[in-house]
């Protein structure tokens, strides 16, 4: 049976008064990996989303995931009341008009749509999910890979960035990424297309995030990593083709004002110091000056106001991360 034809089922069951037909599922046995909760802008039903989530637990970790029932790219960190589906359906049809305001996948019961924004979606799944999957708390957030690079001044607006910083306020590591891609159904996808490229990418740098865990997390607090990817193609049609370069988000001509703060404006400081030194360069460089090269991953330290790391912080994830020279993840640009 279809998604789309289950959620019909359970629609007419809920309206009969069957209130626990979209009740959490208890908790799964434990596993020996990790407790990771997933968000994203681009919908619940994204190929993306999915193909990383299967990827995920393929890796051996126990994983949930809380997602907009709809596209809400471009929300960064807005947050709306979630309200039932009252005059449309789930993104491709994927929960019938009428539905309540959250629910789960009736095939797989540890993915979560709400009918909101990225945030509110997240916060539902720190609050309400992770209690009932995980019996608590997750041990990191990932969000995306996200339809669409998230480069340098567009980075505040992204929602898939919006869920990562929000889990950075509340405590939490976490990871967003982005990839060049249009949007897709993951009933659309399969084994071996840019989908399932993007979640082997992924999880190379969750890996390697894993791996360099210290006496103070998975990341240096305060501060989530953003990461893009390019398109595969004939040079990269696989994942360990590829390239992974730590980056600043902004250049210096680019730091500009971040318009999504969560009162008032956040400023991105001008000409903010890079790390240096790095593959003998005197500063990082930036996102967009490496994405146009071919096969690269760009990965950069953001605080959780959507500005580059300190070079502190950036130290840090260097010194996690490690170039490849010295065993670890990083190429040079």
């Amino acid at each position: 049976m279809s998604s789309s034809l289950v959620f019909k089922f359970v629609a007419v069951l809920a309206a009969l008064g069957c209130s626990n037909v979209f009740a959490l599922p208890a908790p799964p046995e434990k596993r020996a990996g990790l407790k990771i909760l997933m968000g994203n802008d681009d919908g619940w039903f994204e190929a993306n989303f999915r193909a990383f989530n299967q990827k995920l637990k393929q890796d051996g970790h126990t994983v949930a995931g809380s997602a907009p029932v709809q596209n809400q790219s471009g929300r960064g960190s807005l947050e709306l009341p979630a309200l039932p589906l009252l005059f449309e359906e789930g993104q491709y049809g994927s929960v019938p008009k009428g539905s309540p305001a959250q629910g789960a996948d009736p095939q797989d019961r540890s993915i979560f749509y709400v009918n909101s924004t990225p945030v509110t979606a997240i916060k539902f799944g720190l609050s309400d999910v992770c209690p009932k999957i995980f019996g608590g708390k997750p041990d990191l957030v990932v969000s995306g890979p996200n339809a669409g690079n998230n480069l340098g001044i567009v980075t505040p607006f992204s929602g898939t960035v919006g869920v990562a910083t929000e889990a950075v306020k509340q405590g939490f590591p976490a990871i967003a990424f982005s990839a060049d891609s249009d949007a897709l159904s993951f009933k659309n996808s399969g084994p071996g297309d840019n989908a399932h490229v993007y979640a082997d990418l992924a999880s190379k740098v969750t890996k390697a995030v894993i791996a360099s865990r210290n006496g103070q997390g998975f990341l240096p607090p305060g501060v989530s990593l953003n990461v893009n990817f390019a398109k595969p193609s004939a040079a990269c049609p696989t994942a360990d083709k590829y390239k992974f370069v730590l980056t600043k988000i902004y250049s210096e001509i680019l730091d500009l004002t971040n318009l999504i703060g969560d009162a008032l404006p956040q400023v991105c400081l001008l000409g903010k110091d890079s790390l240096k030194g790095v593959c003998g360069k005197d500063k990082l460089p930036s996102e967009n000056s490496v994405f146009g090269k071919g096969c690269v991953v760009t990965i950069s330290v953001m605080t959780k106001d959507k500005c580059d790391g300190s070079v502190a912080q950036q130290q840090d994830v260097l010194n996690r991360l490690k170039l490849k020279a010295q065993g670890g993840l990083l190429d040079c640009a």
